[in-house]
């Protein structure tokens, strides 16, 4: 992520530079109070400097990716001094680079809140679109899939569009817990209950009340637990271990698992009667397997994620590689295409291309010259293009008309397109399974 420094007065604002950048990051000082505040740049400003403009002043105090520099620390409003940077002499570097990379994570955390399901498959199309309806309810919603399939990411979407908000998304994965924890983690308990309970513990189910409780992996939940979690749900109400007062609590409940819970009720696993009441909604994801046509796309999420995260400028993959990676069947769906990128980025630099066959098996990279040249960008470019419209094509069976619907296009644009690429039926058949 790139810094701005805007003073350029004062001689902290070259220390604080020659520090940023000894420490790897891209530093700019700028003196003008005009300049574009960009959402992922993180800007330090001398509070002395942008008190002297009120429209600066007005432009960057609740700005979350900004951090004021102070050296008096005299009359500064409380909603300054939560984001300022003390500057003494010398410059404590630890205390700096510490709370600039806190300040990053943040942003970098916010930013990762705004998220959608990426894609462009009729699964992701038509999944976002449900979200859209589903969202701004109350309803229990049941989110089932395999491992990696992105229940978590389809939680967040859910809070996110919710009127709940405004209020904390909570998340406890059932598996995680040793089930000797779990039910005092989720209905807490008063002091005493039992031997280490020193002090009154109010739960996540208290917690999370007025807002949004995810409760993952929830076909791993035991029968008793079951049995009390159904008791709130139906009446709203929960009850602390070695108590006896009832609270009222309002929560909009999402469950996620990846399991067949119809089978476990079968084989008595699962009690039937709370399936069917957090059932209200089910949302089923796909494994990647299933919607390959979505690779192109989440790679692309992936390497604009991972680029910011590691100030890298990684440009994008060769075409044999997206090939290659579109054989796959990606056990670890999502997940695993998610850590695979992120790898790619890690070991890639301006000289190098990564050995994807070594990335995909997790293995540390052997890497590559990479024969980019001026033109890469475009070059590549086209063959991102001409690898999305093949991969639709064989989906469908080499049908010009459904292609064109699925891809949200005319099919006569799509026909010069195919013509422009040289894109010819069948011709990529026997390299995309």
């Amino acid at each position: 992520m790139e810094i701005t420094i805007i003073d350029g007065r004062h001689r902290w604002s070259k220390l604080l530079q020659d520090i940023l950048q000894l420490n790897g990051y891209t530093v700019h000082i700028v003196s003008s109070p005009e300049i574009p505040f960009r959402k992922m740049e993180l800007y330090i400003c001398s509070y002395e400097f942008i008190q002297k403009n009120s429209t600066l002043l007005k432009n960057t105090q609740h700005k979350e990716n900004v951090i004021f520099a102070l050296e008096n620390w005299e009359n500064v409003p409380s909603h300054i001094l939560a984001r300022a940077l003390e500057i003494s002499y010398p410059l404590n570097t630890h205390r700096i680079l510490k709370q600039i990379d806190r300040t990053i994570q943040q942003i970098l955390q916010n930013e990762s809140l705004d998220i959608e399901y990426v894609g462009n498959s009729q699964f992701a199309r038509e999944l976002r679109k449900k979200l859209e309806i589903i969202s701004n309810t109350d309803a229990t919603i049941l989110i089932t899939g395999e491992s990696g399939t992105g229940k978590d990411v389809v939680s967040q979407i859910i809070h996110k569009k919710s009127q709940r908000r405004e209020k904390q998304l909570l998340k406890i994965n059932c598996a995680s817990i040793p089930a000797t924890l779990l039910e005092s983690e989720l209905f807490g308990y008063k002091k005493g209950a039992f031997t280490g309970a020193e002090m009154d513990y109010p739960g996540r189910l208290l917690k999370a009340s007025g807002g949004t409780l995810f409760l993952d992996e929830i076909g791993e939940l035991q029968i008793d637990l079951q049995a009390k979690l159904l008791r709130v749900l139906e009446e709203k109400v929960v009850t602390p271990i070695g108590g006896n007062e009832h609270t009222s609590i309002d929560i909009r409940y999402i469950f996620a698992t990846n399991k067949n819970i119809m089978e476990e009720v079968n084989n008595k696993k699962f009690r039937e009667d709370l399936f069917y009441r957090i059932n209200t909604i089910e949302i089923r994801l796909l494994p990647l397997r299933e919607h390959k046509e979505d690779i192109p796309f989440l790679i692309d999420h992936f390497i604009h994620l991972y680029n910011r995260k590691y100030n890298k400028n990684f440009e994008g993959m060769k075409i044999n590689d997206l090939l290659h990676l579109y054989t796959y069947d990606w056990p670890g769906n999502i997940r695993e295409l998610q850590h695979f990128v992120e790898r790619l980025i890690i070991y890639s630099d301006g000289n190098t291309y990564p050995n994807v066959n070594k990335l995909l098996e997790g293995l540390d990279s052997i890497v590559e010259p990479d024969q980019k040249n001026s033109s890469f960008y475009k070059e590549a470019m086209k063959k991102y293009e001409m690898y999305l419209i093949t991969s639709y094509l064989i989906k469908n069976s080499w049908n010009i008309v459904k292609t064109a619907k699925d891809m949200g296009i005319e099919r006569t644009n799509l026909y010069k397109k195919m013509k422009k690429l040289q894109i010819e039926p069948k011709q990529y058949t026997h390299q995309i399974k």
